[in-house]
């Protein structure tokens, strides 16, 4: 998927963090996505007040990070929900930087942070 930031809002199904130290946001729009249709959190765009992208600045990302991202979503959310997680890989700023997008989406049972 080709990322266009001129292109790209938040929206009932995209949600923009500017870095994984935003754990608490992440899993309350998670679970907000497993109530309704679904929806992608994309990690590494920051953005301006109206929702569009103000830029795009990419994360590093080290060691278990994905991985405790998963375990700390499964682990605070009734009924368990198991996020999809992808990594794009860009070039910015001649850095190889890499942008999150996770997603998570219900089964039809209320959802709620533990």
């Amino acid at each position: 998927m080709k990322l266009d930031k001129n292109k790209m809002e938040e929206s009932q199904e995209i949600e923009f963090k500017k870095s994984l130290a935003e754990r608490k946001e992440m899993l309350e729009t998670i679970s907000a996505f497993a109530n309704s249709k679904g929806g992608k959190i994309f990690v590494g765009m920051e953005e301006n007040k109206n929702g569009t992208v103000k830029e795009i600045v990419g994360i590093r990302i080290k060691g278990k990070e994905l991985e405790n991202l998963s375990n700390e979503v499964r682990q605070n959310t009734d009924p368990v929900i198991f996020p999809s997680i992808e990594i794009e890989k860009r070039f910015l700023n001649l850095w190889n930087w890499k942008l999150l997008n996770c997603e998570g989406k219900g089964r039809g049972a209320h959802y709620a942070l533990s």
